[in-house]
């Protein structure tokens, strides 16, 4: 039982619909859930976009997994992003520091001679 407009006085009413015999019960591949499907939407995998949306991350993560990397100053597991070294804001502030003093004990001071 389905509602439709009325097409004269425009309001809500129930109007029974005839279903086609070509109706299908399939099952979820995500969640596992029966449902029904109707004409071109028996191909269908999921039960709702959810679902798809869920199953399409799964599936990412498959393919593409989160690869684990020690962080240059603490050594704190994190995810490797392109060009990242630190895992914090802390530890890049550390990093910085680190490196200038590095820089500043390998580089002689310039003198400027006395004429």
């Amino acid at each position: 039982m389905y509602k439709a407009l009325h097409p004269h006085t425009g309001e809500w009413e129930p109007v029974e619909v005839e279903l086609d015999d070509d109706r299908k019960e399939l099952t979820c591949q995500h969640c596992g859930k029966v449902f029904t499907a109707y004409g071109q939407e028996t191909r269908r995998k999921y039960c709702s976009d959810e679902c798809r949306y869920e199953a399409a991350k799964i599936l990412y993560r498959k393919r593409h997994p989160v690869v684990m990397v020690p962080c240059s100053i603490c050594g704190k597991e994190m995810p490797r992003r392109s060009g990242k070294l630190f895992c914090s804001k802390a530890c890049g502030v550390e990093g910085y520091r680190r490196k200038q003093a590095e820089g500043n004990t390998r580089r002689p001071r310039k003198r400027k001679e006395k004429t």
